[in-house]
């Protein structure tokens, strides 16, 4: 349910894009016990996101996140009660164990680095001072299986693309080994050291492709195509790779055999096999989600829901009196809308037919209608609550999204796509009555990478030429006029709803290593030139830029520190400074939906609530596999 956003920050990022089910939807911590599982944690207060056993059994490292904040814990490979390890400012997450089983590696957000811990064999206690590994910035990182070496992968830089890289274990230069615009998921070393697996995710219509990469140098393979599984582990004789299922855990030879299944618990995150592979630390966490309504104009933000499922907002109503919000109730489907004072609630069911997926839909005017963009797969559907009638009033072999009036989610009456046809590409768009409309036939080509919006009349979209970003104006009756550009990259852009400002997030610096991240805002006259010198305002990673009606100021969620911490910032036109108008929030929120009437902004505010942790045994789970596969 969250909404895919182009954040690049690592320690926030990691739960998210690394663990698909723990920010996306409620999780509750599983009553029954998996399969073939034994428990070794269970928490009311701390929720785990990551965990590796040591390779001799002894100990269990993890992340756990306590009240926004990630931390390194560690408890008795049997199971016992969890010690913290890291207790500096900032956030750490990812450990991994070095072959010896008295040091870890894992990401600080402090340095942004890799650094190394000594771990007592016995005591399992923290030896010595952690040490600094890489000079640049990490993401998500393992450990050769000599000890000698880390790899680590980086965010997006301002060239657009993130790297896979090794650096000696007590540190050094670091060399780039693979690159690509989207590193997804650890890297992983194969059981002779010699080479590393990366998924690489794809922004198109294909799935993921898992990369063996050379470590000595040399060109990158594919071995599979998949998505959302983890990379491969070894299990006895065999690499194999752990199918995250929607209902199981399997695992599956890089060949494509089976090797066994097990039930998937509910709020399961993660899997991850024992070095000797034979058992598999499984997560399971519980967090939820109220809806919070914070006042843009001054006031007291109150809550909608308490947050005791995941519940997110998905629209408002065109008067801004109502919330539409999605609740992760597996008996109930549907939305529900709720006034802003809390009092009026209602619910409205999904459609029964089984092409409509029910995740995100767009709503429209008083509620009415409801849109499905299933543009990855090259349709529109559109429900009408009322009638409760589902139809699918586009389809096409390439449509895209571009930002509306004010931004992609600011509550507007039409949702705004390109079709490339054979004849040419057009602008068009979907409104509230659910009827498709031709806004314009563009005159010229438009890059399918390019990032474009659309606002009274004018189309604002950014390409990339070399390691620049490059923007133009197309008029209607004009041709597209070069306005600016820079040295960079563009993640978003918002166009103003009377077109005359945009304000993008941008990336700039070194290619190789952090990109610096910001807020640019740059105003437009009528004849499509650039009025005066673009604003700058750095930032933490940001996204959901969203102007207010009064076309000057711009609302946009930022991460705070790479870390956990998120907060909702004003940027105006006519200020040198933004103003951060969620102060007092002291709990995540990873988006933020602004009611029309500019008085309020619907944010999910995250409420973690403990987890468990299990070790399964995966001999007795291939066993039992074999014995089904033979009746």
């Amino acid at each position: 349910m969250l909404r895919c956003h182009p954040s690049s920050f690592a320690g926030a990022m990691f739960v998210v894009a690394l663990l698909p089910g723990v920010a996306r939807s409620q999780r509750g911590a599983s009553s029954a016990p998996p399969a073939f599982a034994t428990e070794v944690l269970r928490s009311d207060s701390i929720t785990p996101i990551f965990a590796r056993t040591s390779p001799d059994g002894r100990w269990i490292v993890f992340s756990g996140v306590v009240r926004q904040r990630s931390s390194l814990w560690i408890l008795p490979g049997g199971g016992g009660a969890p010690r913290r390890l890291t207790i500096a400012v900032g956030d750490a997450w990812g450990p991994v164990w070095f072959p010896s089983s008295d040091r870890i590696a894992y990401v600080s957000s402090v340095s942004g680095s890799a650094m190394a811990q000594g771990i007592d064999r016995e005591t399992g206690t923290a030896t010595g001072a952690p040490r600094r590994v890489t000079l640049g910035r990490a993401s998500m990182l393992d450990v050769s299986p000599d000890g000698s070496l880390i790899a680590y992968t980086t965010g997006q830089g301002s060239d657009g693309k993130a790297r896979l890289q090794v650096v000696p274990a007590r540190g050094g230069p670091a060399r780039v080994v693979f690159e690509a615009p989207r590193l997804h998921r650890e890297p992983r070393f194969a059981p002779d050291g010699k080479s590393l697996f990366i998924t690489v995710f794809s922004t198109d219509r294909k799935p993921s492709q898992l990369f063996r990469v050379p470590v000595r140098g040399g060109a990158a393979t594919v071995v599979a195509e998949e998505a959302w599984s983890s990379l491969p582990m070894k299990w006895g004789s065999e690499n194999v790779v752990i199918h995250h299922g929607r209902n199981h855990f399997t695992a599956v030879t890089l060949t494509g055999d089976s090797l066994w299944s097990i039930p998937r618990p509910t709020g399961s995150s993660t899997a991850q096999l024992s070095s000797d592979g034979k058992s598999m630390l499984l997560l399971t966490s519980a967090t939820g989600a109220g809806i919070r309504l914070h006042p843009l104009n001054g006031g007291t933000p109150h809550d909608l829901t308490a947050g005791d499922t995941y519940d997110y907002p998905v629209g408002w109503s065109a008067d801004g009196q109502r919330v539409f919000l999605q609740r992760d109730d597996h008996q109930a489907k549907g939305l529900w809308s709720v006034s802003v004072d809390g009092q009026h609630r209602e619910f409205i069911p999904f459609p029964t037919d089984s092409t409509w997926s029910g995740i995100q839909p767009r709503i429209f005017g008083d509620g009415r209608v409801w849109m499905s963009p299933q543009l990855n797969n090259g349709s529109l559907s559109v429900y009408d609550t009322k009638t409760r009638s589902l139809s699918t009033v586009a389809h096409s072999a390439d449509l895209k999204e571009i930002g509306g009036p004010g931004g992609y989610w600011t509550g507007v009456r039409e949702l705004y796509y390109l079709d490339r046809k054979a004849n040419g590409i057009e602008l068009r768009s979907l409104g509230e009555d659910g009827q498709l409309r031709t806004v314009r036939r563009l005159s010229f080509n438009l890059p399918a990478d390019a990032k474009a919006a659309f606002s009274n009349g004018r189309i604002a979209y950014w390409v990339t030429a070399g390691d620049s970003a490059v923007l133009y104006v197309a008029d209607e009756g004009r041709a597209p006029k070069r306005i600016y550009a820079f040295r960079g990259r563009v993640m978003e852009l918002a166009l103003s709803f009377d077109g005359s400002a945009l304000a993008a997030a941008t990336k700039t610096g070194p290619g190789r290593d952090r990109a610096l991240n910001f807020v640019t805002m740059l105003r437009i006259t009528p004849s499509a030139d650039l009025a005066g010198a673009p604003l700058t305002f750095q930032h933490g990673s940001v996204w959901d830029l969203t102007w207010q009606r009064d076309n000057r100021s711009v609302l946009a969620v930022e991460n705070v520190d790479d870390s956990f911490r998120t907060r909702l910032v004003k940027i105006s036109l006519n200020t040198v400074k933004p103003v951060n108008l969620t102060a007092g929030e002291s709990m995540t929120f990873w988006d933020q939906y602004p009611s029309p009437d500019g008085q309020w902004t619907a944010l999910p505010v995250e409420k973690a609530r403990g987890g468990t942790i299990w070790r399964v045994d995966l001999e007795a789970a291939a066993k039992a596999w074999q014995e089904r596969k033979r009746k």
